[in-house]
């Protein structure tokens, strides 16, 4: 009864591999776009007086930058859990 209400093997891990290639992809734009608006503001902050609002906007747009580098960074590394340190790892017997 259970297994006729389960869809097909293949078919399952062909969506969850889709899923997981949208998710790498939209990690990696987001991971981008996060590095340029760090370079650009970053850039522009000190550049800015401190008495105007241009130096606010570059001043959070650093900050929105940097949480979402930190959420790129890990959202990448927990889809490929454990390929960067798999040599290091003892296998188990």
């Amino acid at each position: 009864m259970l297994l006729s209400v389960l869809p097909a093997a293949p078919a399952w891990l062909a969506s969850y591999q889709h899923h997981e290639l949208l998710l790498g992809r939209g990690l990696g734009v987001l991971g981008a776009w996060a590095l340029l608006n760090l370079g650009l503001s970053g850039y522009q902050l000190p550049r800015a007086d401190r008495r105007t609002w241009l130096h606010h906007f570059h001043l959070m747009n650093c900050a929105w930058a940097f949480v979402n580098s930190v959420l790129a960074a890990v959202g990448i590394l927990r889809t490929h859990p454990g390929r960067p340190l798999s040599a290091s790892r003892p296998q188990p017997r």
